[in-house]
């Protein structure tokens, strides 16, 4: 009995042999054809002769015939066996199994790395510091559904792909559950204590933290795009107190201060804008001279007629602690004579580049509101009420001057009282008396 228990199952192994033969002879490079054709319409042939189609035929019949000598391997199992030779056959069945799955895992792969090309999604690799460091740290915006190698990707997405790339936005897809060189995934990372609901989405750029958002089912390829464009676009900032200079500028690793006195046009304005269009990793702010006072204002180039700007960036602060918990500011102002895109441009590229020497800030730049002119005389007046007059002034209520005499220990000693007038007292330690001596005491 346990004999023909064995050669029946050693029977439905074989079987599971001849599918893996049949699914390596689908991977040959005769047969490949069909899995590029098969991400395209359905109605198209994958070759005029029909390759396709037979390939297809030959894996649902693999497929149906695995499916039957599988159910009927569930009733071969017999106690007569033994645990041992349960234990060898069952083994050898799972190795079968795995096999069968490495083999569906790489044909899945190949399908969805074919549409994402065709698409124009981007795949990015965990395993690559480059793709990691270009996405969340280069700048550039990007769209990224977390979704496995494997996974199908959002059919709005794969619609909108091509249209996102046109615009400037990189559709991309992450596996947010691989491990991160931190050892951390993505969604432990940058998403820690939130939803994970499929799809998942979120968008990184201008080197700000990604932000994830929800894409709900009436959302059209055309939302998607607009949606995309507005939370990517840079924002050129106005300053109106010391939080918004240090949230929008100081805790950015580099940043742009434009300064003006209330007098920047709509030209010079579109070309702040441009320039952060094309230098996202560069933080830009602006601070209206009229409003408010700017720590750095008096070191910056004469004003002509245009805005100012100045470079901002956070300094090498070394191995001190206390240095790291309060970053120092290196800077240095644009001198150049126009306004213009490319000016700034080639001025950021010099001072972003390192090449450039910078100078080092005493003290971390900062803004206040400005007071105005009737302000400034008042608070004088203030201080010059709080100045107590000389009249008022007193000495101190007492003041000792010693001087060492001639005579072999004797000193003169001047006290000033209360009032002003001065008195002075003999004394000779050896030889004064008990009744003085009582009165010093």
């Amino acid at each position: 009995m346990a004999q023909l228990a064995r050669g029946a199952w050693l029977v439905q192994l074989a079987v599971w042999c001849l599918l893996l033969l049949a699914l390596d002879e689908l991977r040959s490079p005769e047969s490949k054809s069909w899995f590029a054709a098969a991400v395209q319409d359905d109605e198209a042939s994958c070759t005029a002769s029909g390759t396709c189609e037979l390939d297809l035929k030959l894996l649902i019949a693999a497929g149906k015939k695995l499916t039957a000598e599988a159910e009927a391997l569930v009733t071969q199992p017999d106690e007569a066996m033994g645990i041992k030779e349960l234990s060898r056959v069952w083994r050898l069945v799972r190795n079968q199994q795995n096999l069968v799955n490495d083999a569906f895992q790489s044909l899945n792969e190949k399908f969805s790395n074919t549409i994402r090309s065709i698409s124009g999604i981007v795949t990015i690799r965990t395993e690559v510091a480059s793709d990691l460091t270009d996405l969340f740290y280069g700048g550039e915006p990007f769209m990224v559904q977390c979704v496995s190698v494997t996974d199908t990707v959002n059919r709005v997405f794969i619609e909108a792909a091509n249209d996102l790339s046109a615009a400037g936005v990189t559709p991309a897809a992450l596996d947010c559950n691989a491990q991160l060189p931190s050892g951390k995934t993505t969604f432990e990372r940058f998403f820690e204590g939130k939803k994970h609901e499929e799809p998942f989405f979120f968008y990184t750029a201008n080197r700000l933290k990604p932000r994830s958002f929800i894409l709900k089912p009436h959302v059209t390829p055309e939302m998607l795009v607009a949606f995309s464009l507005n939370a990517t676009k840079p924002k050129f900032t106005k300053v109106t107190n010391q939080e918004d200079l240090r949230e929008d500028c100081l805790r950015r690793k580099m940043c742009a201060v434009v300064v003006h006195n209330n007098s920047m046009t709509e030209d010079e304005r579109a070309v702040a804008e441009a320039v952060l269009l094309k230098k996202r990793s560069v933080a830009m702010v602006e601070v209206d001279l009229s409003k408010l006072s700017f720590s750095l204002e008096e070191a910056l180039p004469p004003a002509k007629s245009g805005p100012r700007l100045v470079y901002l960036q956070v300094g090498a602060s070394g191995g001190d602690k206390e240095k790291k918990d309060k970053p120092k500011f290196e800077g240095k102002a644009y001198k150049g004579e126009e306004w213009t895109t490319r000016g700034l441009l080639g001025f950021l590229e010099e001072v972003g580049s390192g090449t450039t020497k910078l100078a080092r800030l005493k003290t971390s730049p900062s803004v206040e509101p400005r007071k105005s002119k009737r302000e400034k005389e008042e608070k004088e007046k203030e201080k010059k009420k709080d100045k107590p007059s000389k009249k008022e002034e007193r000495p101190p209520a007492k003041a000792t001057k010693t001087k060492s005499g001639t005579g072999g220990g004797f000193k003169n000693t001047v006290e000033v009282d209360k009032n002003g007038k001065q008195k002075k007292s003999f004394g000779d330690k050896k030889k004064v008396s008990k009744q003085e001596k009582a009165r010093l005491e």
